[in-house]
């Protein structure tokens, strides 16, 4: 890159990415994959994200571990609506709804989990909850 313009002014490495001022003075963020710089959302490269690969820098963003994905809480408006969608579930399946019943299988549904999986879980946790 000795002859070529210089498009990073300087650089801060943060969680998410790299966070830059370009020589223009804007500010932008570089991701493993993108720049959100304009140009990129257009060419689908960018001066930028071209200059920080060829320094190396992506491969100082950090990268996050399976384990901390998995920690990874979601927001309380997720959690409520996954709430509301077990228990209209549950309703629609004549099994009772108690908030304690919902708050168990919410910690428990997954996207993946097939529909008579969770109905199974469900009865066993209604029969657990009951037999306390």
């Amino acid at each position: 890159m000795s002859n070529t313009k210089s498009y990073i002014q300087e650089f801060t490495v943060k969680e998410d990415g790299i966070h830059i001022i370009a020589t223009s003075g804007n500010a932008y963020l570089i991701t493993r994959t993108s720049c959100s710089c304009k140009g990129f959302g257009f060419r689908k490269t960018c001066g930028h994200f071209q200059e920080a690969t060829e320094k190396d820098l992506l491969s100082l963003i950090p990268v996050k571990t399976i384990q901390q994905i998995a920690h990874h809480k979601p927001s309380g408006k997720l959690v409520d609506e996954r709430k509301k969608a077990i228990r209209k579930y549950l309703t629609l399946h004549s099994i009772p709804s108690s908030d304690d019943i919902v708050n168990a299988l919410e910690k428990i549904v997954t996207q993946t989990m097939k529909p008579s999986e969770f109905l199974e879980i469900a009865k066993k946790e209604v029969s657990s909850l009951a037999s306390k």
